[in-house]
Formats: C-alpha cells, structure tokens, sequence
C-alpha cells in the first residue's frame, strides 16, 4: 500500500565492509514489523541477550542477499525469520554487528541503542 508521505518504500542495500561484492538488503519494516518485534521481546518470559534481539530486528527486516556459497544464495528474499536468523547463527559477530548497526541507522527505533550523553546542568 502507498500511504502517501508516510510511506516508506525504498529498501536499504549495505555492502560489507570487509566483503563490498557481497550485498544485504534491508526492507522499510511495518507496524506489522513492530508488533512481531515486541510481541518477541514480551513472550520470551526470559532476559534476551542483545544478539538474540539483534537476530530478530535483522531477521525481520531482512529484504534479500547475493551471499552465495557454493555457487547457491544462502537466503531467498522470501526467506522466513527462522530461516534468516539460522543463517545468522553461523555467521561471525562481527558480521551481525555490522547488519544491526545498517538496521538501527534505517530504523530509528531498531538497532543498537547509543548511550545518550548525559546532560549536565551548569548553575549560575
């Protein structure tokens, strides 16, 4: 659906850092993004670690990728979450921490939280 200027349609493309030939495509998420995601963090009933929410966050926003390994794509771009965060399993941190990091700038509400600076009040 086209929600006018509310919508946002134009997918993210991040080349890796360390790989610039492979691609990984983030899709705009939805409201329906966000209910899963906080649905995910709610019924767990347990702390989740960071990568857990990084796994889901990636997951769900996960548009495609011309990652291959022996000449075959690792995902389809109609990939499930569950099929997204298995391949998310066997990559490196790093390679996680890169894709978070492409999330959260895509989604201000995603993504690795930045500590906010602390205020400081000066007297006069």
């Amino acid at each position: 659906m086209n929600f006018g200027k509310y919508a946002v349609i134009t997918p993210v493309v991040h080349h890796f850092e360390k790989e610039p030939d492979w691609t990984w495509t983030l899709k705009p998420t939805t409201s329906r993004d966000e209910i899963e995601m906080a649905k995910f963090m709610t019924k767990s009933g347990e702390s989740l670690t960071w990568l857990e929410i990084a796994f889901r966050e990636i997951a769900l926003s996960f548009g495609g990728t011309n990652i291959e390994i022996d000449k075959k794509p690792i995902l389809h771009p109609d990939a499930t979450v569950a099929q997204v965060e298995a391949v998310l399993a066997e990559m490196t941190v790093d390679m996680v921490t890169e894709l978070w990091v492409v999330v959260g700038e895509a989604n201000p509400f995603w993504g690795p939280r930045k500590p906010q600076k602390a205020q400081t009040e000066t007297s006069s």
